[in-house]
């Protein structure tokens, strides 16, 4: 019991003693490091996407959608899949 008013005690007592010294109890943090980038990359421009718009779907499914709106979401999926390969081939590191 006295070992736990003990720690107790100084618990209190050591950020009161750093507060009336006016110094910090803790290190100072580091300078920050600047990074500079040697060629930054340029990404392609940007997409535009169709909207797609689901049906009411007869069974316990995700989502549902009609024939044209299918059609939207294949071609909306192929331009994400065109535009991330093209960005990967501006801005990957070319190996010598």
């Amino acid at each position: 019991m006295i070992r736990n008013i003990g720690v107790l005690i100084l618990l209190v007592n050591v950020p009161g003693c750093c507060w009336l010294a006016k110094r910090s109890c803790f290190p100072a943090c580091p300078a920050p490091t600047v990074v500079t980038l040697e060629k930054p990359c340029a990404l392609p421009p940007p997409l535009h996407l169709d909207l797609v718009k689901t049906v009411p779907c007869a069974g316990p499914s995700v989502a549902c959608f009609d024939a044209e709106n299918a059609g939207l979401l294949a071609k909306r999926e192929s331009s994400m899949k065109d535009w991330i390969k093209e960005a990967r081939a501006r801005c990957e590191k070319k190996k010598p």
